[in-house]
C-alpha cells in the first residue's frame, strides 16, 4: 500500500469523498472547479487545494501522474 492509499484511508468519510473526487479529476485531465496552482520553480508540477489537503501532481504527455498527498504542513518540506 503506498502513501496516497494509506492517507486517503485514514482520512474521514467526507474529506475522502472530496480527495476521491479531485484525484478522479486530476488523473481525467478535468481540472475545471479545482484549486490548482503551479508550484514555484517547477514548469510540470502543481498543487491541488482541498481544504487543508494537498495533493501535488505532475503534468507529462501521457497525463498528469498524482506524486503526493498530504495536509499543507507537511507537503513543502
Amino acid at each position: 500500500m503506498d502513501k496516497i492509499d494509506k492517507f486517503r484511508d485514514k482520512a474521514n468519510a467526507k474529506l475522502r469523498t472530496r480527495m476521491d473526487n479531485a484525484l478522479r479529476k486530476i488523473l481525467l485531465n478535468d481540472l475545471q472547479n479545482l484549486d490548482i496552482k503551479p508550484l514555484a520553480g517547477q514548469d510540470d508540477l502543481f498543487r491541488c487545494r482541498i481544504g487543508k489537503v494537498r495533493i501535488i501532481f505532475q503534468r507529462t504527455k501521457e497525463g498528469n501522474v498524482v506524486l503526493d498527498i498530504g495536509f499543507r504542513g507537511s507537503m513543502y518540506r
